[in-house]
């Protein structure tokens, strides 16, 4: 690639590139030819197979395409035949005919089916499921464990919870709930406007809150109201998503909640800040078949009212039971719901860790199997292989479904938290997640195929070097902007070396590079909301004065000089070799 200096490449003004950013629009043609392009790159048979199908505009054929790791020996052949599967697996443009929002929406309430089931099974039932040697002792430890890890006293003893302990721990989350929506969903908004609260929160919660926001108005006069609206969001070509939209006022309670759980799982070794450990045992998984990656379907909706019930203290059942939302309404119906949370909700991901957490201990503990290296993110679990057996089983037992497409105990293949390896290697693929349409599209899929093609201390693939050179020649000279990796997408990464580097005039050790990176869209505010939002979230509230971030609503900005004290170098580009 010729060098270009900030100089030589532009002599437009800020406003005539602003203007060029927002008016570039990729053609359909040139799309195609380059999703086309990564099929040829890779060169096997498999993506050649879905190069044909993209070709012929097969499009379901390409989002359900699928391979077995069993089929090979060697990482490199893995990762480029499952980088050649993955590349539109996500992407939303594909028309495969598919009703995502049906597909999503019966996944749903057959959940609801599944929790009703193990409702009836958990409350009445419990003595005729519990039917293998030792799910009484697995029962029995995932208890005493749940009980010591929310107490963190003898299990003789159940203490008071603190309100006051879940009250310095709320706040806003970033999204919408049930009376705020649209693109200003941020806590000044929500301090002044949201009102909405279920009718158990009311009771066990509210005459707290208003002690302990006494200048909270909304407070004064909530509405009440009968539970959370599920709706569906994009997930992949395949499905949708849903996830519930909570009345604001238990959004607010349920994030404390959470937060308290994920404090007292800190404080035993499980920092559910950080997926590090589940990316760490898969790699290990992957290598030795020590440890495996447990994947559920549907996790979070299969966690029942009656499961909760059974597995956490009295107390902090009624306090979640009391956050949550009891009803949902689907299609403008309300149904009263058998599951105790959703995704949505503040508390779920931390309930769930909890819960899959603990059961992967308590089947370590009768096992006899060291527990050093179990982990949890989510419904991201990582056990001993010799577990997953009996850990199926009490699964079964207690409503979930393990998913035995995504779940790995043998072989060399492991998945956990987007982590990808095969006897170590990391595989992970290339998500292209929409149309290429946009300036920022091609700079997007440019730097993600330069860190794909990448090969840490050895150089880039040069398979990939003729994509990449044809996405940048896709952009006009006057928009290619270069600089470092750690730029992100505001402009197109390269190394040192491909680019004339400019010392910062001012003499600070590093460099400067043109770029058009996002910036939030702001308001300007007054009210007693905002001042509540500065009060309480002086620290995480991104808004500066009487400024307010909108969600979701960003503007391209042109930076004549973009600083940087560190540039990687991604090394040459090479022919691939074995040696990698």
């Amino acid at each position: 690639m010729q060098k270009q200096t900030s100089k030589g490449m532009n002599h437009s003004s800020s406003r005539e590139i602003l203007r060029s950013t927002r008016e570039f629009r990729l053609p359909e043609t040139e799309y195609r030819s380059l999703v086309g392009s990564f099929y040829e790159s890779l060169g096997t048979p498999v993506a050649l197979s879905c190069f044909l199908l993209w070709e012929n505009g097969e499009d379901r054929q390409i989002a359900e395409k699928d391979i077995d790791p069993e089929n090979y020996l060697d990482s490199e052949s893995f990762r480029d035949d499952f980088a050649a599967i993955s590349f539109l697996r996500k992407n939303s443009s594909l028309k495969t005919g598919i009703d995502l929002r049906k597909v999503a929406i019966d996944s749903f309430l057959q959940a609801e089916e599944k929790c009703r089931v193990t409702n009836i099974a958990l409350g009445s039932k419990l003595l005729t499921v519990l039917n293998q040697d030792g799910d009484w002792y697995v029962l029995n430890a995932l208890i005493r464990k749940i009980e010591r890890i929310l107490s963190e006293f003898p299990i003789e003893q159940i203490p008071s919870i603190p309100i006051e302990e879940i009250f310095e721990r709320s706040g806003w989350g970033p999204g919408s709930t049930t009376l705020i929506k649209g693109f200003d969903t941020s806590a000044s908004r929500k301090f002044d406007d949201e009102c909405e609260i279920t009718p158990a929160a009311y009771d066990l919660f509210l005459p707290a809150l208003k002690v302990a926001y006494p200048t909270w108005e909304k407070l004064k006069s909530p509405k009440v109201v009968a539970g959370n609206s599920i709706v569906t969001v994009p997930k992949n070509a395949k499905t949708d998503r849903t996830i519930a939209i909570e009345p604001g006022l238990n959004t607010w309670i349920q994030l404390g909640i959470g937060k308290v759980i994920r404090d007292k799982l800190r404080r035993i070794g499980y920092n559910l800040n950080s997926d590090f450990k589940n990316r760490q045992g898969a790699q290990i998984g992957s290598r030795d078949n020590s440890l495996a990656t447990v994947d559920f379907k549907a996790a979070s909706d299969t966690i029942s009212i009656e499961l909760v019930r059974l597995l956490l203290p009295p107390r902090w059942f009624l306090l979640l039971d009391s956050a949550r939302s009891h009803t949902f309404t689907l299609d403008n119906k309300v149904h009263r719901s058998e599951k105790f949370s959703t995704m949505g909700n503040g508390f779920t991901f931390e309930l769930e860790s909890l819960i899959f957490l603990t059961i992967g201990l308590a089947v370590c503990e009768y096992l006899g199997e060291d527990d050093a290296q179990v982990a949890i993110f989510g419904d991201d679990l990582i056990i001993p292989s010799k577990c997953v057996t009996k850990l199926t089983h009490i699964c079964t037992i207690l409503g979930f479904t393990i998913n035995t497409r995504k779940t790995f105990s043998t072989g060399n293949f492991r998945e956990s938290c987007g982590a990808y390896y095969f006897m170590g290697v990391d595989v992970k693929p290339l998500f292209l997640k929409e149309r290429l349409y946009f300036l920022k599209d091609v700079y997007r899929l440019a730097n993600g195929i330069r860190t794909f093609s990448h090969i840490p201390d050895y150089g880039c693939d040069s398979r990939f070097r003729p994509l990449w050179r044809n996405l940048v020649n896709n952009v006009p000279k006057r928009l290619r902007f270069f600089g470092p990796k750690n730029a992100g997408d505001a402009c197109i990464s390269v190394s040192p070396t491909e680019t004339r580097l400019v010392p910062h005039r001012d003499g600070w050790e590093g460099f400067t590079f043109p770029a058009i990176p996002t910036v939030p869209v702001s308001v300007s505010k007054e009210s007693l909301g905002l001042l509540l939002a500065r009060l309480y979230q002086p620290s995480r509230d991104r808004a500066f004065n009487n400024s307010v971030p909108l969600r979701a609503k960003v503007r391209i900005v042109y930076k004549k000089a973009m600083f940087t004290s560190l540039w990687y170098d991604y090394g040459p580009w090479i022919p691939r070799t074995k040696d990698w």
